[in-house]
């Protein structure tokens, strides 16, 4: 075997030991949220999605998010600039479902980058006590919003006073 095929599996088995290290300092490392926690109170919540061309996964997200188990939310999608079926969808996916709303975003302003600015105009328009901002083409658990805000809830809880 000459040396340059040698080095280059050395790297690449480099490579995967830190990719590997990096998985599993990450498992013991992030906490994962326990599903059905319900939270001490339920503030109303914004559900912001930007989209840009996502006619693939939108459906799939949105249907995830209007299925959350909690009680006083909302869900807002601005459009930002879509050249395919995004608009679309929403427009049919908001039909009949008042906790779905949808707007198409304004010209970009300058030095303003496109989901930046998504963003900005849909915590614009959200009326949450809450913001809860989220890509497009993700799909949630029907406890993944009651989970999340039980978790701020006892993150925001002051620790409790050591014993002397």
């Amino acid at each position: 075997m000459n040396l340059a095929l040698s080095v280059y599996h050395a790297a690449v088995l480099g490579a995967l030991a830190i990719l590997f290290l990096t998985l599993l300092s990450n498992l013991v490392a992030i906490r994962r949220l326990e599903p059905g926690t319900p939270p001490e109170h339920f503030p109303f919540v914004s559900i912001l999605v930007p989209a840009r061309n996502e006619e693939r996964g939108l459906r799939p997200c949105l249907e995830s998010l209007l299925k959350q188990q909690y009680p006083e939310f909302e869900v807002l999608v601005c459009d930002d600039g879509s050249e395919d079926a995004t608009a679309e969808i929403l427009a049919e996916m908001a039909r009949g479902n008042e906790g779905l709303k949808s707007f198409r975003s304004l010209d970009l302003p300058p030095g303003w980058l496109g989901k930046c600015f998504a963003c900005h105009a849909l915590a614009e328009k959200a009326r949450g006590e809450l913001l809860l901002f989220t890509d497009a083409d993700t799909v949630h658990h029907p406890g993944a919003l009651a989970s999340a805000v039980a978790e701020l809830q006892t993150r925001r809880r002051p620790a409790a006073e050591p014993n002397p």
